[in-house]
């Protein structure tokens, strides 16, 4: 399981708020979801385009934001991102979840825990 990086307090005091801002620590830190999913068969282009279409607008209604879905044709899978506005929340990443098992093309979902979204690596 990854542990969110928390700065010291001693770090924090150094830092004045524009800083902490600036660096997306403290008050400021944002966190994000990584989701990977199987398809229950491999997609083509427009399979494709219409499955993220309808993920997209799902995910604009819920004002938050996706990255990295997508790959080499035909797709069997994708791994991506999803982000909020100011930081994610358990809520809105189990909402996702839930979109996604219940989307007719997906097989399988795997997420991991919610993570920094600027300092902590990309499906490690």
């Amino acid at each position: 399981m990854y542990e969110l990086i928390n700065p010291s307090q001693r770090r924090l005091r150094g830092c004045n708020t524009r800083q902490r801002k600036k660096l997306h620590l403290g008050e400021f830190r944002q966190l994000r979801g990584d989701i990977s999913l199987r398809f229950k068969q491999p997609m083509d282009g427009a399979a494709f385009e219409a499955w993220v279409a309808t993920w997209i607008t799902w995910v604009e209604s819920q004002h938050l934001y996706i990255a990295l879905f997508g790959g080499a044709l035909p797709i069997a899978g994708t791994d991506g991102m999803l982000l909020a506005e100011k930081s994610l929340t358990q809520e809105q990443l189990d909402a996702a979840c839930a979109w996604l098992k219940a989307n007719p093309e997906v097989a399988e979902i795997t997420r991991a825990e919610l993570r920094d979204a600027y300092y902590a690596e990309f499906g490690d």
